[in-house]
């Protein structure tokens, strides 16, 4: 149950009442990071609003459920699950992708393609895993002779 879209974890805990809250799971609603179970991290997305996110490390390129490690403003790294434009079609950044995908500028704009790591490359057939930043990379059409 909600009151006042606040989640109630985090309602209990500006109250100091309601001993025994539960806390939120991946991809669940939240306000802060005591809203979510340990050690998820409370994760702003366009598409949603704040949601719980498994935190990862910053060599991380792609995270075990196949979601991108990205970084926030606060340089926070999360498995990002929050965007939903589909891979190939426009983007503004990394947020707006779908997991799995990330923002890369393609000429005059920029399209969602899907992510891989330099080290274990895994793009599907005719695509090939560009390096942007080592191990971070880009499944990309191969070049045609």
């Amino acid at each position: 149950m909600r009151r006042l879209g606040m989640p109630i974890s985090a309602l209990c805990a500006f109250l100091g009442a309601c001993g025994g809250t539960t806390r939120g799971a991946v991809g669940e609603p939240c306000l802060t990071t005591y809203d979510c179970e340990a050690p998820l991290v409370c994760f702003e997305t366009r598409a949603r609003g704040p949601e719980c996110m498994e935190p990862c490390e910053e060599d991380a390129r792609l995270c075990e459920d196949g979601s991108v490690c990205l970084a926030g403003e606060s340089g926070q790294r999360v498995c990002y699950i929050g965007g939903d434009v589909a891979a190939g079609e426009l983007c503004e950044d990394g947020g707006d992708c779908e997991p799995g995908a990330v923002c890369v500028a393609d000429g005059a704009s920029a399209r969602c393609r899907l992510a891989c790591d330099t080290r274990r490359p895994s793009c599907p057939d005719a695509l090939s895993c560009v390096e942007a930043e080592a191990p971070r990379g880009h499944c990309a059409p191969m070049a045609t002779d």
